[in-house]
């Protein structure tokens, strides 16, 4: 899960592991809500959940301190590189 990824990159405390779970936990029934409503027009399901990934990662960063959200963001650039590579060697 997430939170637990999370709790080992950036050693969050209980607190914010319970925080960031709930609402994750709340995120990802509205995503799941997105999709259902998506009605098979995948370009704007897609936008939904791109401006929705947005919220969340801005929602998981209020939840952190300055250093952790500098251990975040490096995180998610690096999840992104390994997303691009994957998407070329699949080319």
């Amino acid at each position: 899960m997430e939170v637990q990824r999370l709790h080992k990159d950036l050693d969050l405390n209980q607190a914010q592991q319970d925080s960031i779970l709930n609402y994750l936990v709340t995120a990802n029934k509205e995503q799941q809500q997105l999709r259902k409503q998506s009605g098979g027009d995948r370009q704007a399901a897609f936008e939904k959940m791109r401006a929705q990934r947005e919220v969340r990662t801005a929602k998981i960063k209020s939840y952190l301190t300055s250093e952790q959200v500098g251990k975040y963001e490096d995180l998610l650039k690096k999840r992104q590189e390994n997303r691009s590579q994957q998407r070329k060697n699949n080319l």
